[in-house]
């Protein structure tokens, strides 16, 4: 990399040492700040590691600021209160507008950023930054959604990674939430998305920000490795989200269905993967967003 990305340490209100990573072309001036999450359990650091988007966002003149989402799926009171933590510490850090932020996260970390984006655009003044724009890499922008597939991967019983995965996440969520009939509010409180309303939830507050979706609708690569269907993918309930704010008035709403064949960093090809995002692109596309 061009630049070494700097560790910034503090303490969170619970008194708990916290740190993000932060990485730029130039320390005098900034275009705006690109706030990125990778997927669940991973590190700040894997980010830098998983994708190109940092360095060729920092060569254009955005700050780039990794967080790690720990051991969370969803945006709750914990993961809301570790966002505001840090996004302060950068404003402080850096001297930086509340509005030349920009979100964007893989899987977990992009179903984290983008309902805490509506948090931000709800309620603006119990947030530090207020996003221009916010984008997911094939992340579930539907938690509610979550059990259903839960219950069909399972019942497929085909695929033992995608049947582990099934029952790890029905865990979690009955762990810390309890099950949908027995905690829906919960649940509609935290998913960014609701499939099945019939009217307008917690993506209206994202009526006047640009919004992006990438995926890789690799469908055959679905239905060969885990026999699955449209209807377990996560593009599927996100292109109904793109839909809905399109409805909605959001002319900067968009579905990007990636030209670029999702693909690890061991070689192997795999739609749910970081590298589907053409960095240039996306870059100069948050570069017309902050103008």
């Amino acid at each position: 990399m061009s630049q070494t990305p700097i560790k910034h340490t503090y303490t969170s209100d619970d008194g708990t040492a916290m740190y993000y990573m932060a990485l730029s072309a130039s320390e005098k001036s900034y275009k705006g700040v690109l706030v990125l999450m990778p997927g669940f359990s991973q590190r700040a650091e894997d980010v830098f590691r998983d994708s190109d988007l940092p360095e060729t966002a920092a060569g254009a003149g955005l700050l780039v600021v990794t967080l790690s989402t720990g051991f969370h799926l969803t945006c709750n009171d914990e993961t809301v209160s570790r966002l505001t933590e840090a996004l302060t510490d950068v404003l402080i850090q850096y001297k930086l507008d509340q509005e030349q932020f920009i979100f964007g996260g893989f899987s977990a970390g992009g179903t984290i950023l983008l309902r805490y984006a509506e948090y931000c655009h709800e309620t603006p003044g119990d947030y530090p930054v207020i996003p221009a724009g916010v984008f997911t890499v094939d992340s579930p922008v539907d938690v509610i959604a979550f059990w259903e597939y839960i219950d069909r991967e399972l019942h497929r019983d085909y695929s033992e990674v995608g049947m582990n995965e099934a029952r790890h996440i029905g865990n979690m969520l009955k762990n810390k939430y309890g099950t949908l009939d027995s905690n829906r509010v919960v649940y509609e409180k935290i998913t960014p998305f609701d499939i099945s309303s019939s009217e307008p939830g917690n993506e209206r507050f994202l009526l006047n920000t640009a919004v992006r979706v990438y995926h890789d609708v690799d469908i055959n690569w679905q239905l060969k490795n885990r026999r699955r269907s449209a209807y377990d993918t996560n593009f599927l309930n996100s292109s109904e989200l793109i839909a809905r704010l399109m409805l909605q008035g959001n002319d900067r709403a968009e579905f990007i269905q990636s030209e670029i064949k999702g693909q690890r960093l061991d070689g192997k090809f795999h739609p749910h993967s970081w590298n589907i995002v053409d960095g240039k692109e996306c870059v100069q596309w948050m570069l017309n967003t902050l103008k």
